[in-house]
């Protein structure tokens, strides 16, 4: 019972001296949070991410989450890699809570980079946004092959080919069939009617 007593109350210690050593205490309210998440003020969309990529902006640094062998096997150009269970380690501090720069944090899964980035809004971080898509789309259509009609993602095909109708219809494609000449039809003359009996 006394080998009980001690275990737990060490363990006891324990805790609340971690808790005590590595408190971060959050700066924002949880109703301040949830109008941030409504609002959508930090996510970037695809095509804009996109524009980023291509146009190589200074402005922006990425910020990948996903593990290190993940990121070792492909990410954005000039990404730093902090994996997700690294985030609060006092060594990325200066990467993602600065003024230079605006992070753009991003992962396979949409979900764990958005509440990162919300825990991260939480505690103080400045500068930092989310991707608001997964990591698989922008490396599919922008990285590998670039192709703006795919980030605008719908799960829907189109029913009618609208271009190609298009074209038909405004004579850019040459039409198959003879153009047969119009004949001109002759209207008989009324016979005049003539005196009778």
């Amino acid at each position: 019972m006394k080998i009980i007593k001690i275990f737990l109350s060490s363990f006891l210690l324990i805790f609340l001296f971690s808790c005590i050593s590595n408190s971060k205490k959050f700066q924002i309210s949880a109703d301040e949070i949830l109008n941030e998440i409504i609002s959508k003020k930090d996510l970037i969309s695809a095509i804009n991410i996109s524009e980023i990529i291509l146009n190589k902006k200074e402005k922006y640094q990425f910020i990948d989450i996903r593990s290190s062998q993940e990121f070792g096997k492909s990410h954005i150009e000039n990404a730093i890699n902090i994996p997700m269970e690294n985030i609060l380690d006092e060594k990325y501090y200066n990467f993602l809570n600065q003024d230079k720069k605006i992070n753009i944090l991003y992962h396979t899964n949409f979900s764990q980079s958005n509440s990162v980035c919300l825990l991260l809004k939480q505690i103080g971080y400045k500068n930092n946004k989310v991707m608001e898509c997964d990591y698989e789309l922008i490396e599919k259509f922008v990285i590998e092959k670039f192709s703006p009609m795919y980030l605008k993602v719908k799960d829907e095909k189109a029913k009618y080919n609208f271009a190609k109708i298009v074209n038909e219809k405004s004579g850019n494609k040459k039409n198959t069939a003879k153009k047969t000449k119009k004949k001109a039809i002759k209207k008989r003359k009324k016979k005049e009617i003539e005196g009778g009996c």
